[in-house]
């Protein structure tokens, strides 16, 4: 958990992105700690804390952008500003309406990354887009007979790296046959 995370690092600078993962900056508690410095991040998901940076010497301040770009700001002596780049939203491939409880849903994203589909900021499915060309298939359940939005949104280096912007599709499920008046 992070709380376990901040016993063992320094922390100078923390924040939480649009998926609940949290990267923290600062350097290892101990001997040369400080040459170790960088920024850190605690996948939600998994449970896992994995280095996200190496070489931002002092981080003092985080922000994200919009579009889920981070940037780190460094302490002196350094005065540095890092700029991490999120991958963009992907491009979803979704008919307008359905009649079945699930649909399939195509799309591109940046190569290799994970795509996350959410309904009611809960996760639907799950998709590993390619590592060549960016192409991924998931599938998700429908709300029946009304409009259901899903939420996609891709997170770079197999879900390693930062979350990019959220694009929404809107989906209505009709499974009611008409009925023909004589």
């Amino acid at each position: 958990s992070p709380t376990s995370i901040l016993a063992r690092w320094h922390s100078t600078a923390l924040i939480v992105d649009r998926l609940g993962d949290v990267y923290i900056g600062g350097w290892p508690v101990g001997d040369a700690g400080a040459a170790r410095a960088g920024i850190l991040k605690y996948d939600s998901e998994s449970g896992r804390t994995a280095r996200f940076a190496t070489g931002v010497r002092q981080p003092a301040a985080f922000a994200l952008e919009a579009s889920g770009h981070l940037l780190a700001a460094e302490g002196s002596p350094h005065g540095r500003l890092w700029r991490f780049v999120a991958p963009p939203a992907p491009e979803i491939s979704l008919p307008e309406f359905a009649n079945q409880a699930s649909t399939v849903v195509m799309g591109t994203a940046d190569r290799g990354s994970r795509v996350h589909a959410f309904v009611d900021d809960s996760i639907q499915a799950i998709a590993m887009a390619d590592e060549e060309t960016g192409r991924f298939t998931m599938t998700c359940a429908l709300a029946p007979n009304r409009d259901t939005t899903l939420v996609f949104a891709a997170t770079g280096v197999g879900g390693a790296g930062l979350a990019g912007p959220p694009v929404a599709r809107v989906i209505v499920h009709d499974d009611t046959a008409p009925r023909v008046m004589l």
